[in-house]
């Protein structure tokens, strides 16, 4: 892996391209406002100040303590009143080429989330991080390639839920559906090896 690392300390006009393996920002901005590319997800924390973000129409504020999870999709526009600080983490384009289209359009969620760095143990590792990097920025190249594979591992996409969450209750269901209702696959193959003799 190679996440870059870079300190933001003004706002930009355009957004900036895909990146193939990611990009870890420190932010420490004036007011002022900023457009944002959105070609793969992101993660943008707010540690000191607010920023508001225009997205698909609508306008979402992420304060102190809070992360805005924001999937792939259309530019948006970030903009804050005063001076604010926080992270930014683009995460790697490789494989977000090959996402289906229609991809991040979530009718129900919308493609943009504002959680609590409180509410997860990925809030947690972000606000963690972010403050390690706000008190000393030249850690953050030695430590965006981790921050950035935690991420990538948390926010998987999965076709099922149970691949990814070990402690599901679907996984659960799976371990202890007896084998006369959910045989294995060497089982399937005996019954047909069978069926096809008589």
């Amino acid at each position: 892996m190679g996440c870059d690392f870079t300190v933001m300390d003004r706002q930009i006009e355009s957004p900036r391209g895909p990146v193939p393996d990611g990009k870890l920002v420190y932010c420490a901005l004036g007011p002022g406002s900023s457009m944002i590319g959105a070609p793969a997800p992101s993660l943008k924390l707010v540690l000191d100040g607010d920023e508001r973000y225009e997205i698909d129409g609508r306008t979402i504020s992420v304060k102190p303590g809070e992360f805005l999870y924001l999937d792939a999709g259309s530019q948006c526009i970030g903009t804050n009143r005063s001076a604010m600080t926080g992270l930014c983490l683009l995460l790697p384009t490789n494989g977000a080429a090959n996402l289906p289209a229609g991809h991040g359009d979530d009718p129900v969620l919308g493609r943009a989330l504002v959680l609590s760095t409180r509410a997860s143990a990925l809030g947690r590792t972000l606000w963690d991080y972010g403050r390690r990097i706000a008190h000393n920025p030249l850690l953050g190249p030695a430590i965006a390639d981790e921050l950035v594979a935690r991420v990538e591992v948390a926010i998987a996409p999965s076709n099922s839920a149970a691949e990814y969450c070990p402690r599901s209750p679907l996984r659960a269901a799976a371990a202890n559906t007896p084998e006369s209702i959910a045989p294995s696959a060497d089982s399937a193959t005996i019954a047909e090896g069978t069926a096809d003799d008589g």
